[in-house]
């Protein structure tokens, strides 16, 4: 009888985590903070002891409801309210800025140096001067504002991964193919 009325409750409970997910919002592991990775785990963990809680399982139905009732109004809070965002979610830290690495909050966010280089590497950052500013956003990703380079025609281009490929520079600036109409008429406008 018991294994029996396992095999009815794990289908419920799991039509019930997968309706509470939807209910929730599709966000992917990437994009999770650390509430929204807390609640997914406890409102799994509530999910497994339901579908083997034998004697009392919408005990268990009624707590999944709540974390995501719960999870629902802090999401709409945090969306209304910039102070709750701060708390709840975090806001981004500055790694580096104008070629200085900020030691002390790669020390707050648990980062070594040779953890942010290789962030660098990932991002295809290989030279540190390419590199203007550097954030940990919210969700554990680290993102690059890259130095501007002006080019002889006075055009400014990012000096982002694509530079050292040489597609940093779209040939705005490279005047050597084009023809005098065409130059006489950029610079006039």
């Amino acid at each position: 009888m018991d294994l029996v009325q396992v095999a009815v409750t794990s289908p419920v409970s799991l039509a019930a985590i997968f309706l509470l997910t939807k209910l929730m919002g599709n966000k992917q592991v990437s994009q999770m903070n650390l509430f929204d990775y807390v609640i997914g785990i406890t409102v799994g963990s509530i999910a497994a002891e339901m579908a083997t809680e034998l004697d009392t399982p919408e005990n268990s139905l009624v707590a999944m409801v709540v974390y995501a009732v719960a999870a629902v109004c802090i999401s709409l809070w945090t969306n209304k309210s910039l102070g709750a965002r701060r708390i709840i979610t975090g806001k981004p830290l500055i790694l580096m800025d104008g070629g200085v690495i900020y030691r002390e909050n790669l020390k707050k966010t648990k980062m070594d140096l040779w953890d942010y280089l290789m962030y660098c590497r990932i991002g295809g950052y290989f030279d540190l001067g390419q590199i203007q500013t550097a954030l940990l956003e919210h969700n554990g990703t680290v993102t690059f504002l890259p130095v501007e380079i002006r080019y002889a025609g006075g055009s400014i281009h990012a000096a982002g991964p694509d530079a050292a490929a040489g597609l940093g520079d779209p040939g705005w600036g490279d005047t050597a193919g084009e023809s005098a109409a065409n130059r006489k008429g950029r610079e006039l406008a």
